[in-house]
């Protein structure tokens, strides 16, 4: 295995500084090659050409959405096993797979060593297509996801997403929102916002959907309907501790396919990266990647309850 090991590294990773040396220092001892990701894709060219049989990717949610991307649009990406080396400021994803927080030694031979994980991806059409690996956010989550600072996710920790949606409140826009299923059924909501998910978390450690499971072969859909300051304080906290099945503030669905349409058009953003539209369609893509991940990961289910999940 170790010979066969690549890390693609994100230089401009908000914790390249800070793990440049760990990092340098762990490859040179498993004698893995560093590859640097660049914006002409040079580093396709080494993989093709020295293909590993595992890419360890070192930066956020959003340099492991990129790479997967690509790997399948250049249609590669069933070639490759995954792992994750967190080095990004909200680290979601990897929070899910139980990546985050790991000391350096553990994240690295996690990523590197431990057996991959087929898990799911999100294919998204709404004119153009989109894959993403952890979450589309829309409404006041598309509007805030990228407003949440530093200082106010070490202020207020996980809550820091909800709080600074919360502060925009008195002009924050509301939709009228219908959800279609794949059985056809529908629902009609007035709301502040929605998520569409395969992981857990969003905004820096958000549980936006505290059940969902990244190999469960389903989306989880949360949806934010339109209430007072003081409720939608409330749907946060609840969210957060795992209260909302009570409080029944917060709608939860299920679903292999989810079409959403929304007077106005509604924000969104999809896995860090904004677009608008009033129409779109997510449905998951089962078991679509191989991903290192932590043995004790709240996101991941065991390989036999996925199994069980996903037979038709």
């Amino acid at each position: 295995m170790n010979s066969s090991v690549s890390i693609l590294c994100n230089p401009h990773a908000s914790g390249w500084d800070r793990c440049r040396d760990d990092l340098e220092r762990s490859a040179s001892e498993q004698r893995h090659d560093l590859v640097k990701l660049d914006p002409d894709d040079h580093w396709l060219d080494q993989i093709r050409n020295n293909p590993p049989q595992r890419l360890c990717i070192f930066g956020g949610d959003g340099t492991l959405s990129k790479v997967v991307q690509k790997l399948d649009h250049e249609k590669m990406l069933d070639r490759f096993e995954l792992g994750l080396i967190p080095g990004g400021t909200g680290n979601d994803f990897a929070r899910s797979i139980g990546m985050h927080g790991l000391p350096w030694r553990d994240a690295y031979a996690t990523a590197t060593e431990q057996p991959a994980t087929p898990i799911d991806l999100i294919d998204i059409r709404n004119g153009s297509a989109h894959l993403i690996i952890n979450a589309a956010t829309a409404g006041f989550g598309g509007l805030v996801s990228g407003e949440v600072s530093s200082a106010d996710k070490q202020r207020w920790g996980s809550m820091a997403y909800w709080i600074t949606a919360v502060t925009h409140l008195t002009s924050l826009p509301k939709y009228s929102l219908e959800l279609t299923f794949q059985d056809d059924t529908q629902a009609k909501f007035e709301v502040f916002g929605l998520a569409v998910a395969s992981g857990r978390y969003v905004g820096g450690g958000f549980p936006v959907a505290p059940e969902a499971t990244v190999n469960d072969g389903l989306l989880d859909v949360t949806v934010v309907p339109v209430m007072p300051v003081s409720e939608l304080l409330a749907a946060g906290v609840d969210t957060t501790f795992g209260w909302y099945h009570e409080s029944g503030r917060i709608a939860t669905f299920t679903a292999r396919w989810v079409r959403v349409e929304s007077t106005p058009p509604l924000p969104y953003s999809l896995d860090g990266e904004t677009e608008q539209s009033d129409g779109v369609e997510f449905s998951v893509r089962p078991a679509a990647m191989r991903v290192a991940c932590h043995a004790e990961a709240v996101g991941v289910q065991s390989h036999g309850a996925f199994q069980t999940a996903t037979q038709p």
